[in-house]
């Protein structure tokens, strides 16, 4: 049984009465973490995705329409005495669920203030993003039925035959830049001349396109969806994105990873096949142009796609590889944990990790990713003031 002061809540008496249950259009997908068990909820109509660990899934699973919440919470505490999770938890489930627009209620007033809340829910996320002026997203179209179409082509590259084509490729173009590599370190002085900024941001988002195309393929063809394409705009410069969001549904850790990393492949192929054709030809824009694909597919990818440190590719493949959903978060709150413990003298802090080992990768994680970060936005606001 939790400990008292988690088994109940002054606020219990709010939602006790309540009936209430999952959408219909809910599904569940289970999933292993470091051997743990997850259940990942999930609902299509409004691409809402919450995870939840076994003890939570048993309550939640069990909220039915005929059935209150005091009723579900009580056969819980009898089925699973040391499991059941608190009344503080549940509300706190409850609340993430209710936010999601995963719950449904009993009466119709409940009904039309749930789709007033999703109404407002996306009126708050358009000003949320208008007002995060750094980093908005919009999304423009649904580019799942044009992936669907086209996936019996572009899915034979995604084989054994296209990961041996691409190694010869990546070789080969690896061979070409170390060839002549003298001559691609002295075009480098030039890459940010203001004749050719306006080409190295159309190579930019021609790379970028490609690249978010190569996540949602490989989604698609893991057996995900792709619903969501669109402009974020990263410091005021426009750049294309997807949501391939539904890949946390994909039992196999493998394929998470492959889609994570997707985006990645795609990039450094681009920059073989234009370090080969720019190894190739003669001074001209065609020329340019390579260096300009392969400059960008490169260095974003080693900079930023592939690095684990900040919230791209990298980070969510190293998430999945150690088997620490929502890293970022976790690293954040061990960080935390440790220095109100051992620097505060706070005694009652809580360690959110299950083993010392994951504690010091929490924590080795959270520094490294806040310098990292400051590194990279003081670069760029020095950047930007020269």
């Amino acid at each position: 049984m939790s400990p008292a002061s988690k088994t109940f809540s002054e606020s219990w008496y709010r939602i006790a009465e309540q009936a209430i249950a999952l959408r219909p259009s809910v599904r569940t997908q289970r999933q292993f973490y470091r051997g743990e068990k997850w259940y990942v909820l999930h609902d299509p109509y409004n691409n809402q995705f919450y995870r939840l660990r076994p003890a939570a899934y048993e309550f939640v699973v069990r909220l039915r329409m005929d059935r209150n919440v005091e009723d579900v919470w009580q056969e819980c505490l009898t089925l699973f005495a040391d499991d059941a999770p608190g009344q503080e938890e549940v509300l706190r489930i409850l609340t993430t669920l209710y936010q999601a627009n995963l719950l449904q209620y009993s009466n119709q007033a409940d009904n039309e203030a749930l789709f007033k809340r999703f109404k407002r829910q996306g009126e708050q996320e358009t000003r949320s993003r208008l007002l995060g002026f750094m980093f908005p997203r919009f999304t423009l179209l649904d580019p799942d039925n044009f992936v669907k179409r086209t996936l019996p082509v572009v899915g034979r590259l995604i084989s054994r035959g296209g990961a041996i084509l691409w190694g010869v490729v990546v070789l080969l173009g690896l061979k070409s830049f170390i060839d002549h590599a003298d001559v691609a370190f002295d075009q480098a002085q030039g890459i940010l001349a203001p004749s050719n900024l306006g080409w190295l941001y159309l190579s930019l988002i021609f790379v970028k396109v490609l690249h978010e195309f190569g996540h949602a393929y490989f989604c698609r063809k893991a057996g995900g969806e792709v619903h969501r394409m669109g402009v974020m705009f990263l410091i005021f410069t426009p750049l294309p994105f997807v949501d391939a969001t539904s890949s946390w549904t994909l039992r196999s850790r493998f394929e998470r990873l492959r889609v994570a990393g997707a985006g990645i492949l795609v990039e450094i192929f681009i920059a073989a096949l234009a370090a080969i054709a720019w190894a190739y030809t003669g001074s001209g824009l065609f020329h340019s142009l390579c260096y300009n694909v392969m400059f960008i597919a490169s260095i974003s990818t080693v900079l930023f796609n592939a690095n684990p440190l900040l919230r791209f590719d990298g980070y969510y493949m190293l998430s999945d590889y150690l088997d620490i959903p929502n890293l970022h978060a976790r690293s954040r709150m061990e960080l935390t944990y440790v220095v109100e413990r051992y620097l505060f003298g706070r005694k009652e802090a809580r360690s959110i990790a299950g083993s010392r080992k994951e504690s010091r990768r929490l924590v080795v994680f959270s520094i490294l990713s806040g310098l990292y970060r400051l590194v990279v936005f003081s670069s760029i606001i020095l950047f930007v003031a020269d």
